[in-house]
């Protein structure tokens, strides 16, 4: 199988996801059936949809109906069920994906120029830090994103209070700019090795935010002394870098494609060990099966801990971390019923 098969690698993958372990029901949050459309419908009404090119502007329904981002909401997040809460969380993601697009822009635009793209990122994870008005020097393009941007944030901040939404834009920061430097390493062909690569990797897969958003329809407090506890911090890391690791399995098939070469577990041990395919699809399916144990190694010793939080705390923990096993269960099948991964193709690229 090679890079003139995908459909071949697509098959490959699929037969061996299910060595994925995953000991957690997959369950699901109703939710309004139009989300996806109504997402949409707001990307072009709000203007988000005007950087891109006229293909991509019409292809947008087609697009995001083949990524089902309401679709990993609700499987990811199936106790989020308020509805004006699921559609900031749609919002968010939404954006989040015409900003990727957007800094993928701005890098092919000038290949060799990653200077350009670096303040692109710098100033909008300032953005997302300190909020607008503080000397942004964004295109015009950037104009209407950079306007969701403040009104989500302050939505955001309205509803749950000023110090989550310092945790959120900092998160969402920390994304933009692991992002901005997994795609600038990837075109000027600059070699990562695996390890800081996995580093990174939770923060540029970017759901944290999201995890935030369901924390905060949980009624937690962004200061609760139980999330800074670090078994609390290690059952995060674990989830989220599972969910990104299944991400790479499930899209390695595009990825290859593309010569995503810095941008993919499974591409990167290939090149740094000399690994076959099976051998390297093998090494990232262990390491996402590993992190499922590390989750429950910290729920465990987090549950242990909980009789020395303060009293109103210890009832979060239980749906804390059922919150996370929800999202390991979740993301594989997501992935596994989703266009974008279990039926990509070269000509769906753009």
């Amino acid at each position: 199988m090679t890079v003139d098969d995908p459909a071949g690698l697509r098959a490959y993958i699929l037969k061996r996801s299910v060595e994925l372990w995953c000991p957690f029901p997959v369950r699901r949050a109703s939710g309004d059936p139009r989300a996806e459309e109504r997402l949409v419908s707001w990307i072009v009404d709000t203007g988000l949809a005007g950087p891109l090119t006229d293909e991509q502007r019409n292809r947008l329904p087609v697009v995001f109906a083949a990524y089902r981002l309401t679709e990993w909401r609700a499987l990811n997040f199936p106790d989020v069920l308020e509805r004006e809460t699921q559609w900031l969380m749609d919002r968010w993601l939404g954006l989040g994906l015409v900003l990727e697009w957007i800094l993928d822009q701005s890098v092919t635009a000038c290949p060799g120029q990653d200077e350009s793209t670096w303040k692109l990122g710098e100033q909008l994870a300032r953005l997302f830090r300190t909020g607008p008005g503080t000397g942004l020097l964004t295109p015009k393009a950037w104009a209407a994103a950079v306007t969701c941007t403040a009104e989500l944030l302050e939505e955001t901040e309205r509803r749950h209070g000023t110090e989550w939404r310092q945790e959120f834009g900092d998160a969402f920061a920390r994304t933009v700019e692991a992002s901005v430097l997994e795609t600038t390493q990837n075109t000027l062909g600059r070699v990562t090795g695996l390890t800081p690569y996995l580093w990174l990797r939770p923060d540029s897969y970017g759901s944290l935010p999201h995890v935030l958003l369901a924390l905060m329809s949980q009624g937690v407090h962004a200061r609760a002394r139980f999330l800074r506890h670090a078994c609390a911090a290690g059952a995060v890391r674990a989830a989220i870098l599972h969910n990104a690791l299944v991400n790479d399995i499930l899209g390695y098939a595009k990825e290859s494609v593309l010569e995503n070469l810095n941008g993919n577990a499974v591409l990167i041990v290939q090149r740094q060990h000399g690994a076959t395919l099976h051998e390297a699809v093998s090494t990232v399916i262990g390491m996402c099966n590993e992190q499922v144990r590390t989750l429950e190694h910290f729920a465990t010793l987090l549950r242990e801990s909980a009789v020395g939080f303060p009293t109103g705390e210890q009832s979060a923990v239980a749906p804390f971390t059922e919150m996370l096993r929800s999202n390991v269960s979740g993301v594989i099948r997501w992935h596994l019923t989703a266009p974008q991964y279990a039926a990509w193709t070269p000509e769906d690229h753009g």
